[in-house]
């Protein structure tokens, strides 16, 4: 059902985009995703057998159900800081965007071999509003990064599908206390690739990301190369997974901070 959905998916919003104009996407979308849901006191968000439902006080715990043909996965995510407004305001460029950068996850995770209960960290994104760059050549290169050191980085550049152009660059550094701070003085160079055998795109699986106002220094590179996911619309394919960092950062007293942990990487745009 779900399978045959996305397929369905992807004709309308290639319709929509082609034969109508970008701005009639939602429409179509809405009228295709039958089997999707919202629901509001509490909020949960259905698709197909796909529920994400959220609790708490101020609706900041949720739970993830997620079923496939093979594997059935139940997590509980619960908020470790406060919540975070990326870019100091919520609004770094078109969209609203908040976090919560750091939770704990656990859960089970059940299989034909058997379940396992699993626990760890997690994150937490939510960008919502209009903004139909993705329509019209625009892609990013994101990163979500927990440090070791119980901080986390929040890292952000668009780029032109068309060209190697990068604009709106941006970095947010959250504190252990959930305090955020925010610089557009961030520089990001590209250091190795893979190439999906699927698409034939070329990713950028390995970067230096400089952040002079922060005096932070960033190695970070993909867990693993393959992790290209197939979505629906016309960008039909991007890399997104796990990453690891380490890095040095200097302080005040111009001693030297070595710096490490894992992340998520999200790379967009490289396929058309």
């Amino acid at each position: 059902m779900k399978e045959e959905l996305d397929k369905r998916l992807d004709r309308g919003t290639y319709w929509c985009i082609s034969v109508e104009g970008i701005g009639l996407v939602d429409r179509c979308l809405f009228y295709l995703v039958k089997c999707a849901a919202i629901e509001r006191n509490p909020t949960k968000l259905r698709y197909g057998d796909n529920l994400l439902s959220f609790y708490g006080e101020n609706e900041d715990s949720f739970r993830v159900h997620l079923i496939e043909k093979d594997v059935e996965i139940n997590l509980d995510f619960s908020p470790l800081k406060p919540i975070s407004l990326i870019g100091g305001n919520g609004k770094p460029d078109n969209l609203y965007y908040y976090s919560f950068t750091r939770n704990t996850v656990q859960g089970q995770i059940k299989t034909a071999n058997g379940t396992e209960n699993v626990i760890g960290q997690g994150w937490f994104d939510h960008q919502w509003g209009r903004d139909y760059g993705l329509m019209t050549g625009i892609g990013w290169n994101w990163f979500g990064l927990q440090l070791n050191d119980g901080r986390e980085l929040l890292l952000n550049e668009q780029r032109s599908n068309k060209s190697t152009k990068t604009f709106s660059p941006m970095a947010n550094l959250i504190d252990k206390k959930g305090i955020l701070l925010f610089t557009r003085d961030v520089a990001f160079k590209e250091l190795r690739y893979w190439q999906s055998p699927d698409t034939n795109a070329n990713y950028p699986i390995e970067w230096e990301i400089l952040i002079p106002e922060f005096s932070i220094n960033l190695h970070v590179k993909a867990l693993f190369p393959n992790q290209e996911m197939p979505i629906i619309g016309p960008l039909q394919a991007i890399w997104e997974g796990a990453c690891i960092l380490n890095g040095e950062e200097t302080l005040p007293n111009n001693k030297i901070r070595s710096l490490d942990g894992n992340g998520f990487m999200e790379l967009v745009g490289y396929l058309l």
